[in-house]
C-alpha cells in the first residue's frame, strides 16, 4: 500500500512541476525558434534562427542563445528569397520536451492501469503499478518524439508572392 501511495504522490508532483512550465512569460528574443531553409539550387538545408525577414531576403543566425548573438556583433545569413525552396519552424527543446511528458504521461497511465488491476497471488498492487508504469514509459517516449519532431512548413519556391503571402506568419518567428 505504501508503494501506490508514493508512485501516486510522485505523478501528482511531476505533473504539477509540468503544469507550472509553461505559466511563466517569457520574452520574444529569449524565446526562439529552429528554422531550417531547403534551397532550390542546393541538395542540403541551411538551419539556425530567424533574425529577420526582409522585402526580398531572410536573415539567419547560428548562435544558441540571444546573448551570444548580441555579443558578436550580430553575425548573420542573407540568402535571397529566389534561392529558396521551402521554411519550415520548430520551437527548440521541442522534441526533449515531447520525449519526457509522453514518458512521463506513459509511466503515469501505466502507474494508474496497475494500481486499478489490485492484488492477486502473483504480485501486489503496487509491483504492478511500476511495471505498468514502465511498460508504457517508452510508447509513451516514442508518441511525444512523433508529436514533437513536427515542423511548421511554408512552401516558398523560390517566389516572392508565396514569401510575402507568408511573411506575417513568419514574423511571430523572428527574433528582430
Amino acid at each position: 500500500m505504501a508503494i501506490m501511495k508514493l508512485i501516486g504522490v510522485c505523478t501528482l508532483i511531476v505533473l504539477c512541476c509540468l503544469s507550472n512550465v509553461k505559466a511563466q512569460e517569457i520574452d520574444k528574443k529569449n524565446n526562439k525558434y529552429k528554422v531550417w531553409l531547403s534551397l532550390i539550387d542546393k541538395p542540403y538545408e541551411v538551419n539556425g534562427v530567424l533574425y529577420e525577414l526582409k522585402d526580398s531576403t531572410i536573415m539567419l543566425s547560428n548562435y544558441k542563445t540571444y546573448s551570444e548573438f548580441i555579443i558578436d556583433n550580430n553575425p548573420t545569413i542573407e540568402l535571397g528569397i529566389s534561392n529558396i525552396d521551402l521554411i519550415e519552424v520548430r520551437k527548440k527543446n521541442r522534441l526533449a520536451k515531447g520525449i519526457v511528458l509522453g514518458a512521463v504521461s506513459g509511466f503515469a497511465v501505466g502507474s494508474l492501469i496497475g494500481l486499478a488491476r489490485g492484488d492477486d497471488a502473483e504480485s501486489s498492487g503496487g509491483e504492478k503499478a511500476v511495471k505498468g508504469g514502465l511498460s508504457l514509459a517508452i510508447p509513451g517516449a516514442l508518441v511525444g518524439m512523433l508529436i514533437g519532431s513536427v515542423k511548421i512548413s511554408f512552401p516558398i519556391e523560390g517566389s516572392l508572392l508565396n514569401f510575402k503571402s507568408h511573411k506575417k506568419e513568419l514574423l511571430k518567428y523572428s527574433t528582430y
